[in-house]
């Protein structure tokens, strides 16, 4: 009886629909400051800023409801504000003002073999980071 649980729970498993993640995010070396400016200065002292650093690499979070993918990618960084995201997948701009470093695409069925997705982060200041781009492939 327990060779049958261990097949039904392989057949399970190999059922499950997973997505692999190709990219290219940050990986390694950290990326020269965008929008490097001078924010202060003395008569001895110079005071620069930048920012947002670009999103780092996507994580498949898995598919929390039918037809739908969720995405997380490396949290920005702004030495002066916090940060919104800008999503966009394959070519066309699905969210914007996003407040966390994941979203959750709908319209992913079984039809659906791959996307591709790319973040921007956005300071208050409305400068933005570098576009982080990546590619999401189902793996059956």
């Amino acid at each position: 009886m327990k060779w049958y649980r261990a097949i039904a729970l392989g057949a399970l498993i190999a059922s499950a629909t997973v997505f692999a993640i190709g990219g290219s995010a940050a990986t390694g070396d950290v990326p020269a400051p965008v929008n490097l400016e001078v924010v202060g200065v003395t008569e001895d002292s110079i005071t620069i800023a930048w920012g947002p650093s670009p999103p780092g690499p996507f994580t498949f979070l898995g598919e929390p409801k039918k037809n739908t993918v969720l995405v997380g990618w490396g949290a920005s960084d702004d030495s002066r504000s916090a940060v919104t995201y800008t999503v966009v997948k394959d070519g066309t701009q699905v969210a914007t003002g996003v407040t966390q470093p994941q979203y959750l695409f709908s319209g992913i069925n079984q039809k659906v073999k791959s996307f591709r997705i790319c973040v921007t982060a956005t300071n208050a200041k409305g400068q933005n980071s570098t576009q982080s781009c990546g590619s999401m492939t189902r793996i059956q």
